[in-house]
Formats: structure tokens, sequence, C-alpha cells
């Protein structure tokens, strides 16, 4: 990724490389025994608010249910993420992915249109107060403030 960033001078370019083994039991000759590599390039663009991601993959090994020895997927996977409010809490995606269960023992093909929300949070009493537990909060530390500051002038007026 940075070889590449260096060569095109984009910073918001980056590109995932990955082998995959599918091995579902290696004491049965007949078990699944797959190989997978697959190369996707991800772009941000428009200040970070859309990220374009696409890729392709090639899967060979045992046949699946099909009775291919290999899939070659040209029209590839592809993700577009769309921040519909500025902090990125509310997202737009578009998808489209490919890959083998070894289960079901066949590719499998999955496609949508989603809408997701995102909300960081350090305990489940922030994640279920929304902002009236913050404004309690924020309200109980000024007034801690206040009482040490109090305590503070007190001591020294005592001096």
């Amino acid at each position: 990724t940075n070889l590449i960033s260096k060569l095109t001078g984009d910073e918001n370019i980056a590109i995932d490389l990955k082998y995959k083994k599918y091995n579902y039991d290696n004491n049965d000759p007949g078990a699944s025994n797959r190989n997978s590599v697959s190369i996707g390039v991800k772009k941000n663009l428009f200040k970070d608010r859309l990220t374009v991601e696409v890729g392709s993959s090639v899967d060979w090994g045992k046949p699946t249910s099909s009775n291919s020895t290999s899939n070659f997927n040209p029209v590839g996977d592809f993700r577009l993420q769309y921040l519909l409010k500025e902090g990125g809490n509310l997202r737009g995606n578009i998808f489209r992915t490919s890959s083998y269960d070894v289960l079901a023992d066949q590719n499998i093909t999955r496609g949508g249109v989603g809408l997701s929300y995102r909300k960081s949070f350090d305990n489940l009493k922030d994640l279920f107060g929304g902002a009236k537990y913050m404004k309690k909060e924020e309200e109980a530390e000024i007034q801690r403030e206040n009482e040490l500051l109090n305590d503070d002038s007190n001591a020294t007026d005592k001096k």
C-alpha cells in the first residue's frame, strides 16, 4: 500500500492482497481442499466521505458442487460506502461479495444495499443513556470541580 501511495502520490489509495486456504477435514480424502487469492483496491473520495472498494479473486482446488475446478470472478467484489453525516455515524452501503462456503461446498454471492449507524461508547450507560446521561455527567463533573475549588479557597483562607 505504501509503495502504491508513493508511486501515485495519493495517500487515499490502499491495496489489499489476501490468500485463503480452505481445508475442511485433513483426514477425509474427499474433503474440501481449496485455495483463494484476492486483490482489492480501496480509494477515499470527496474528503473521505465516499469509500470505493473493488477487487477480484481466483479460487481453485477440489471442485465445487458445480463441478468446476476453479472460480474466477472477473466482475469482482465491490463496496461503496458514503458517510451521510459528517462525523461518520450514519452510513449508506452498496455491496457485492462472492466467496466459497466450505460447509455448503459451493460459491456464494451476496449483494445488497444498507444503512448503518455507529456509536462509540465506553460503558453501557453511555450507550443507553444518550445525551440525557451525558448532560448529567457533565453537570456532576462541574459540581465536583466547583467543590474542589471551594475547598482549596477555604484551606488558603484558614492559613
